[in-house]
């Protein structure tokens, strides 16, 4: 199966991949799409660059939790922190061998940078832009779509647990 990337367009085109409007579910599942897992990402910081968490959380195609991961960042950036998130989820995906994934983020300048619709400009996240591109090259199928910040709420209660806690756990 292809990789669903949205290559950058040219100015004064369409774009090639436009969402379709169907049915939601909370945490940014669509019904019309059933892929094998689905994965919400969200970093959090508090001040910018201020300290900052990563979350995550894997469901499987009944869309039930199987992984909810957290990662305590230190001082960064909340652009870093969304970066940060999404490398933790691309990791986990390998590890656990997944194939067909799809990935939720409410960070707008991620998808689109990762989707090329943005060039990456900032010297801090071009580096994380290109691990993830690596990651998600060694996945089978994976799509990355933007969510509204209500639809991500568990992956940013992830994010925030890891700043309260200052900790690092990938739970069950």
């Amino acid at each position: 199966m292809l990789k669903t990337l949205i290559p950058a367009k040219p100015a004064g085109q369409t774009p090639l991949f436009k969402e379709t409007s169907a049915q939601k579910k909370p945490d940014g599942q669509r019904r019309a799409h059933a892929p094998g897992h689905t994965i919400n990402v969200d970093g959090a910081s508090r001040g910018n660059p201020g300290l900052a968490g990563a979350g995550a959380v894997i469901r499987d195609r009944d869309g039930t939790v199987v992984k909810k991961l957290k990662k305590f960042l230190g001082s960064v950036t909340n652009n870093v922190a969304e970066y940060q998130a999404l490398i933790m989820a691309l990791e986990a995906a390998t590890h656990l061998g997944l194939t067909d994934v799809r990935i939720y983020a409410d960070s707008e300048l991620m998808v689109k940078q990762i989707n090329g619709v943005y060039k990456v400009k900032s010297v801090d996240l071009k580096p994380l832009y290109d691990k993830a591109m690596l990651l998600i090259k060694r996945l089978p199928s994976v799509k990355l779509s933007h969510i509204m910040r209500e639809e991500n709420s568990l992956a940013d209660a992830m994010a925030n647990e890891a700043i309260d806690t200052r900790e690092t756990r990938h739970n069950n």
